[in-house]
């Protein structure tokens, strides 16, 4: 007999009542559930039952899920209606009552350390945005764990409860990944336990309980041995963890004298090995972040010579840094003045010079130049051939001499009388005025005959101003003719461009920019490229704020003259994989190169899965590939099959439901695997399962090659964090020597906010707070006979402690109250002799008698008595108002008492006077 569910209006409707009905035009119910998952209810119900106009979105049906008692009398809350249009049919959707969580959010961030599975459930129901009080949860997982959830993720509550780890990878934030164990619906009332279904010692085996189990295909598609192997460049050596091959130049930049010091390597147990000057240009090979001393970055500017980054700087002019890339640009000038290229430019100019002798030409306009060894002479002309800008924005012109010879605007003019300046231009003008005047050439070139019809019309090829401002053009060779005879109004003439906008145009269309032989724009070579020119560019560099592109071997570009909008041009992208890079990346294999599983003995031939294990640091070192892959292996489980069987209730007699473990028998390996039913379809009509699905039990993940891949991070974490607060900064400082020592001082100070040059005075008092630290230390250590009463019925403990997330720990105890780092080294402390130590104070008032430091920075008002305030400026002296106009001061150069004013001299006078002098 059918047992039919019953339809209700509300998840709290009684189920002692029968609701709004039963419900007999039901076809067919079946119930889908899933591991971890809210079941799901799908219905097929006739239309034209009496019910049918009662069945709504959101009403609540109440049916089986499977044959268990508990199992009876399940909520599923209506969420999808669909009526056939082709026969007398509706298709229901309904989520169990559970899933009311899936549009459920939090109100607040959850926050809890060492909490248990109930604990923190409850914390998650008092903070439901929709409260549901009827829920309530079990749980009989021992663990505890620090979680978190914040309500800026947006997260719903399902995303916080469900969710498997993942091999390889951290621990997924969810309940069940972090507690590892099974959600169970029963209505409102949830568990999440660590097995949720029985030990059943069923076997499922060919022959017995199944006629078509598929072990052959398992088999095949398992993978029962691996090839693992990694990359690596055979030229980068890791010092450490961490030592980045890299190209550049930079300057010693040394805050005391003596020069600074070179050691053998950048990291703990290193020897000087000599002394680099101040200012000094040194090539950088490699450097070196991770492990160092201090944790700082270092540079190799030569072989086995490493130089602190407090010494060594990249910011001033020369100093570049190299990073491989590829592209492809064409050369762009865009404008005129652009800084670091000329143009053609034609005109006629005069030598001008004040002093005595003649003018020397250089070779080029741009940085790197030298004389060329040819002098002109003042007063004397010369044909303009080129006009640059050079890289600090002063003006060239190019007088065309041997060599083609430049001089600097400063020594020479285009503005005396017959000097001019041409550009080329388009137009066509017209004579206005008959005859015009015509000149050879602009400037002071005479006159010449020559008489075009007024009316005619002339192609425009240059465009000129004389020394008087006049504007002359060129309409045939030789034949310049006055703006005021021409005109541009008439039908068929074409007004011509400005001389900016003819520039810009030369510019655009004759361009020509440099190429220096380092990144750094301050060795100009001889070879040149012209606007249009396309160049493949192996590398990039950054120079005194500016880019460089290098496009063959010492030459290099200004990156702002390439421009990459052609179709064949390529952007420049980071791909050190350039084929212009001479170190190529090798293979590391094993020997022999594939690794079996365990389990694997008796088979003839081995299924074998490639494996890249490059990411985990592996470098050339076959000891750690071999250590990598084992775990590999052991975490991926190689060799053993997947278990995926989907069985009908008539293949398995035994009584069995979701989560409940079997053993799947594999003959061919003679192995069996422990499985878990991790799917069930129910059907509520008939009262059984009409399929069974079977699978591996959830992995209980050990992220042991997460582990590996972070290790390096890591031991550099660890690192960090045992100096990356001030205490402990302080003390591994002052066990260093000599310019180890001065950079870990030098690095406190950049934080503090204290200038190098009072390094000295830092050094002294780090010294003496120090020796306060170690002493408070000391002394809240040695403990004390005091008992301390704890509540309510704690015996006689004399020491607390609390420890925290990352190590460290609160100790309480009759001497003080202090909190140790996980270096061991204390971070703040108060003790029974009244002294207080903290790496940072922040409070409203302070009140002292004594304030000592190597540095006081601040706008500082002192009040006297709450009427007079004292203000401090390191730029004016001292001054003490009485907030009533009354004012005396002590400045650089002047005291002010009430109304008169002692300047310097005065002052001295009156105190020598004295006898004070």
């Amino acid at each position: 007999m059918a047992s039919y569910p019953i339809l209700y209006n509300y998840a709290s409707d009684s189920l002692d009542s029968m609701g709004i009905g039963v419900m007999k035009g039901v076809e067919i119910c079946t119930i889908q559930r899933d591991a971890n998952s809210f079941p799901v209810l799908s219905m097929t119900y006739k239309a034209s039952d009496e019910l049918a106009q009662d069945i709504q979105l959101g009403k609540i049906i109440v049916t089986s899920i499977g044959p268990q008692e508990w199992e009876q009398r399940q909520r599923f809350r209506i969420v999808d209606i669909q009526a056939s249009p082709t026969s007398d049919t509706m298709t229901i959707t309904a989520n169990h009552i559970a899933g009311d969580l899936a549009t459920n959010l939090l109100t607040k961030d959850i926050s809890i350390a060492n909490a248990n599975p109930t604990t923190v459930f409850n914390e998650i129901k008092k903070s439901l945005a929709d409260e549901i009080p009827q829920l309530s949860f079990y749980s009989d997982i021992l663990r505890v764990a620090n979680v978190g959830w914040q309500v800026s993720d947006g997260n719903y509550i399902n995303s916080i409860m469900l969710g498997a780890d993942q091999a390889g990878d951290s621990v997924t934030n969810t309940m069940q990944a972090i507690y590892k164990g099974e959600w169970k619906f029963d209505n409102y009332n949830l568990s999440l336990l660590n097995q949720a279904g029985r030990d059943t010692g069923i076997v499922i085996k060919y022959g017995r309980r199944l006629k078509t189990l598929e072990q052959e295909r398992n088999i095949q598609n398992t993978y029962n041995a691996i090839l693992p192997y990694a990359t690596y460049t055979p030229n980068t050596v890791l010092v450490n963890g961490n030592n980045e091959p890299m190209d550049g130049q930079g300057v010693v930049q040394y805050v005391a004298t003596g020069g600074a010091t070179v050691y053998n390597n950048p990291n703990k147990g290193h020897t000087a090995v000599g002394k680099v000057q101040n200012g000094t240009y040194y090539k950088v090979t490699a450097k070196a972040s991770e492990n160092t001393i201090n944790g700082n970055t270092w540079y190799e500017i030569a072989p086995n010579q490493w130089i602190d980054e407090h010494f060594f700087t990249f910011d001033k002019s020369g100093a570049y840094v190299v990073n491989k890339t590829v592209g492809m640009g064409t050369v762009r000038v865009s404008e005129a003045g652009a800084q670091g290229s000329w143009f053609t430019y034609r005109g006629l100019g005069t030598v001008q010079y004040s002093g005595g002798g003649q003018v020397a030409c250089w070779n080029s306009p741009f940085n790197g130049r030298h004389t060329s060894g040819n002098f002109v002479a003042n007063g004397k002309y010369f044909k303009i051939w080129y006009k640059a800008v050079d890289e600090q924005g002063m003006t060239w012109y190019c007088l065309g001499l041997p060599n083609r010879d430049w001089v600097r605007e400063d020594y020479f003019s285009i503005s005396k009388t017959g000097d001019f300046a041409s550009h080329a231009v388009n137009g066509i003008l017209a004579i206005k005025k008959s005859p015009p005047t015509t000149k050879s050439a602009p400037g002071n070139t005479g006159t010449i005959s020559w008489g075009p019809a007024v009316g005619s019309r002339w192609n425009v090829s240059q465009s000129a101003t004389d020394d008087d401002g006049t504007v002359w053009y060129e309409v045939a060779s030789n034949r310049w003719v006055k703006a005021d005879d021409v005109e541009f109004k008439t039908p068929s003439t074409v007004d011509v461009s400005s001389s900016e906008e003819a520039e810009k145009q030369s510019a655009m269309s004759t361009g020509t920019i440099p190429i220096y032989s380092a990144p750094n724009g301050t060795q100009v070579t001889t070879n040149t490229l012209g606007v249009g020119s396309q160049v493949k560019i192996t590398a990039q560099a950054e120079s005194n704020g500016k880019t460089y592109y290098e496009i063959g071997t010492n030459e290099w570009v200004d990156a702002s003259f390439l421009d990459f909008s052609n179709l064949t041009d390529i952007a420049p992208n980071s791909d050190n994989g350039s084929s212009d890079i001479e170190v190529q990346e090798q293979t590391l294999t094993l020997d022999p190169p594939v690794i079996r599983s365990e389990i694997t003995n008796g088979e003839e031939r081995l299924r074998i899965q490639r494996v890249d294990l490059t990411n985990y640091n592996v470098g050339n070192d076959k000891d750690k590939l071999r250590d990598v892959a084992l775990k590999y292996m052991k975490e991926y489980r190689i060799g053993y099959p997947e278990v995926s069987l989907t069985l009908t209730y008539q293949q398995i007699a035994d009584e069995i439901d979701l989560y409940d473990i079997v053993s799947v028998y594999f003959e061919q390996l003679d192995i069996s695997e422990r499985a878990e039913v991790n799917s069930v379809t129910w059907d509520a009509l008939a009262k059984e399962f009409t399929t069974i699905t079977i699978g591996k039990l959830p992995i209980t993940y050990e992220h042991i090659l997460g582990n590996v891949q972070k290790e390096s991070e890591r031991q550099v974490a660890t690192l960090e964090k045992k100096s990356n607060h001030l205490f402990g900064q302080m003390n591994q400082a002052l066990k260093l020597q000599g310019d180890d020592q001065k950079a870990a001082l030098l690095k406190i100070g950049d934080q503090l906010g204290v200038e190098s040059k009072n390094v000295e005075a830092l050094q002294t008092r780090i010294d003496s707070i120090n020796n306060q630290v170690i002493d408070v230390q000391s002394w809240i250590n040695s403990g004390g006979s005091g008992v301390i009463t704890a509540y309510p019925n704690w015996a006689n403990p004399t020491e607390l402690r609390a420890q925290s997330a990352d190590g460290g720990y609160l100790k309480f105890n009759g001497n003080g109250l202090g909190y140790t780092g996980p270096d061991g080294i204390l971070r703040s402390a108060i003790d029974s002799q009244g002294r207080v130590v903290a790496e940072s104070i922040s409070g409203g008032t302070i009140t002292g008698v004594t304030i000592k430091g190597a540095q006081i920075t601040a706008d500082t008002m002192i009040n006297i008595h709450e009427r007079y305030y004292t203000v401090l400026s390191g730029s004016y002296g001292f001054s003490v108002s009485d907030g009533q106009g009354n004012e005396s001061s002590i400045t650089i150069d002047r005291i002010k008492v009430g109304g008169t004013t002692i300047n310097g001299s005065q002052l001295y006078q009156v105190m020598k006077k004295c006898g004070v002098l």
